[in-house]
């Protein structure tokens, strides 16, 4: 990594080099893990503005906290090279209903381009039950695409098989005596 960041190319055992001058390079880690779990707990679950407030507060504190570890594990002289260190908000559930109503629209994106004349809608209050079934702190989003695979697509592809031929119109995912139901 150094010789990539201080020269801006990469030079391999055999003398081939690779240029990275006009690179983005972004680098990930889990340090602070931990912190950031309790944080996203915090902020899940803050739906006032006095909680919303406590939860900005609290990111301040466990961006420092993380800050400490990142410079504990990583050497000064490889910190000095990055031109910037991120610590990211946690998901809210805003967000989260964000990525589930964005997954349907990739979804329809799908089926419209197989000309299967089927739609997938989101009922009242449907995104949100998704967002609160799927998100966990140490996961984050992910479970918002594996609830689509197995409720919403199995559900599809069980609908079209047992019809024989293809269905039109929408499939609905509702919220039903606080069930999430696809119909």
């Amino acid at each position: 990594m150094l010789q990539i960041l201080d020269e801006g190319h990469l030079t391999d055992a055999a003398g081939k080099q690779i240029n990275f001058k006009n690179s983005l390079i972004i680098l990930t880690s889990n340090l602070g893990i931990k912190e950031l779990n309790e944080q996203a707990n915090i902020g899940f679950e803050a739906a006032t503005p006095e909680a919303q407030q406590k939860f900005a507060n609290k990111y301040a504190t466990t961006r420092e906290a993380i800050m400490d570890e990142v410079k504990k594990f990583f050497r000064p002289e490889f910190l000095n090279r990055l031109d910037a260190i991120m610590v990211f908000n946690p998901l809210t559930e805003k967000n989260i209903e964000e990525i589930v109503k964005m997954q349907i629209n990739e979804l329809n994106s799908r089926l419209s381009s197989q000309k299967i004349g089927l739609t997938v809608k989101l009922g009242t209050g449907a995104a949100k039950a998704i967002a609160q079934a799927t998100w966990s702190p140490t996961q984050g989003a992910r479970g918002v695409r594996r609830f689509i695979e197995e409720k919403v697509e199995n559900y599809i592809s069980d609908t079209l098989l047992a019809k024989g031929k293809p269905k039109t119109g929408a499939v609905t995912i509702k919220v039903k005596d606080k069930e999430i139901v696809v119909e």
